[in-house]
């Protein structure tokens, strides 16, 4: 008789009121990321000036769409990521503040790694030289990247968790 490996144990069952909850921590996902990004523009804009020059004439416009960008990725990945995360992580017991954090952090940074995929998958296509340093601007660039998605996700995921985690551990 082989083993399936460890025993998965379902947590409890959400009451309604806690459903509600859960659908309200993602419903504000992308308001979250709105104003995170709307909030850290100009900490993006002045940190970037160094790799790619120059400066945004108008701050108000560039705050506004660096925000709905933020409010879009955070949108798409509530939906098709973090949704299914949830789902997945709630079949395999209590979702813990701890859970809540790593994975915020971690999808935080996605979007970025999406982008590295997917330049790298181009370039083994069409032979052109893959570098990630130079689509980062450099280890400083990506080290910004990795910081801005790291901040915006544990900002996502600590809303999350005031909203409804605190609801999912278990008793």
């Amino acid at each position: 008789m082989t083993s399936d490996g460890p025993a998965i144990t379902g947590a409890q069952a959400l009451s309604p009121r806690h459903e509600m909850r859960v659908l309200a921590g993602f419903v504000a996902q992308p308001i979250v990321a709105l104003l995170f990004g709307f909030v850290t523009f100009p900490i993006v804009e002045v940190t970037g000036r160094p790799f790619y020059g120059g400066y945004t004439p108008d701050k108000m416009v560039g705050a506004v769409a660096f925000g709905l960008g933020t409010a879009f990725l955070g949108l798409m990945i509530a939906i098709f990521v973090a949704l299914p995360l949830f789902v997945w992580l709630r079949r395999r017991g209590p979702i813990t503040r701890t859970k809540t954090f790593v994975s915020g952090a971690l999808l935080g940074n996605l979007p970025m790694i999406t982008i590295l995929v997917i330049a790298a998958l181009r370039s083994a296509t069409d032979g052109t030289e893959f570098s990630p340093v130079a689509l980062t601007y450099g280890t400083l660039g990506a080290i910004r990247a990795i910081a801005f998605g790291t901040a915006a996700g544990l900002t996502c995921a600590a809303v999350f968790w005031w909203i409804a985690g605190r609801h999912l551990e278990a008793p």
